[in-house]
């Protein structure tokens, strides 16, 4: 079988209406650069599966319909996690999506933890779009740390990323009142699993 990848038509830019195309040509896009990740929970998921499950989470919990959004957002770690340009991004599908995708990239080329810190950072600037999706982001990852965590990750690690994601969903607040209320529910009942009942920055059990 030929494997040569062949041309992909570009995405038309979005005059605001959802577009099945579009979006299907972002899902094709994504599962093909990640095709050959996994995500670094125990289960070892394909990596698609997250991209698919913060857009699904925007459109069934959040009610988002906007194109551009939810693109971006089955986009959203093709730039940071893959060999993704951005000027790939614009030629497929608009500058739009790819400022979306853009908003919520990390610059790998910083430690972990000035990373986190710039999200915290960064979080209240993002715009509707980005704050959205770094909404779904964290319910989908707090749902990971908590059932399907890392195999070296400590009971303290999990929790701390627990307390980082509230910081910077703090920044996203009065974007989508449906995801944040998620995100609180996610939030609660991570840390109950966990043995934890507040925010602790030092990880260890609270009452």
């Amino acid at each position: 079988m030929d494997r040569t990848e062949k041309p992909h038509p570009e995405v038309p830019p979005s005059d605001g209406r959802p577009s099945t195309t579009g979006l299907l040509a972002a899902i094709e896009f994504a599962s093909r650069k990640h095709s050959m990740q996994r995500r670094k929970g125990e289960d070892a998921a394909p990596y698609i599966n997250h991209p698919i499950a913060v857009a699904y989470l925007l459109a069934e919990t959040g009610g988002i319909t906007d194109i551009v959004t939810l693109m971006a957002a089955v986009l959203h770690d093709t730039i940071e996690d893959t060999a993704t340009t951005r000027a790939e991004l614009d030629e497929r599908f608009g500058l739009a999506v790819r400022g979306v995708v853009e908003e919520v990239t990390d610059d790998k080329s910083l430690d972990d933890a000035v990373r986190k810190a710039l999200q915290v950072e960064h979080a209240p600037s993002l715009s509707s779009r980005a704050k959205a999706i770094k909404l779904a982001d964290k319910i989908d990852n707090v749902r990971d740390v908590t059932a399907h965590p890392p195999p070296h990750w400590s009971l303290a690690r999990r929790v701390q990323y627990l307390d980082w994601s509230e910081q910077v969903v703090a920044g996203c607040r009065g974007t989508n009142g449906p995801l944040e209320r998620l995100y609180d529910d996610v939030l609660r009942k991570g840390r109950l699993t966990l043995g934890v009942t507040s925010s602790n920055p030092s990880g260890s059990k609270t009452s």
